[in-house]
């Protein structure tokens, strides 16, 4: 959790490019609650949302159809949004 939320700062003292892998981790069994890795799926896509949202460079995942396809839906809400707005 720390490393998530602290990603911006990460990239800012370090000035590198950074990679996220929280795919099927045990943080999100603990906070979910759920025994099985395989059973994390929508914690894990959760996660890599937060980290795309906040500057990861990288994502290593375990589906990136589903990561994808998420990304695209964030982008055409936020494309939306914008266009609504003005």
């Amino acid at each position: 959790m720390r490393v998530l939320t602290g990603l911006g700062r990460l990239k800012r003292d370090f000035g590198l490019p950074v990679l996220v892998s929280v795919s099927r981790k045990s943080f999100l069994r603990a906070i979910t609650g759920r025994a099985s890795a395989l059973e994390t799926g929508a914690a894990t896509l959760a996660a890599e949302i937060y980290a795309a949202e906040i500057g990861a460079d990288y994502i290593r995942t375990h589906d990136p159809g589903a990561l994808g396809d998420a990304l695209k839906i964030m982008a055409a809400l936020r494309s939306e949004a914008v266009r609504v707005s003005d």
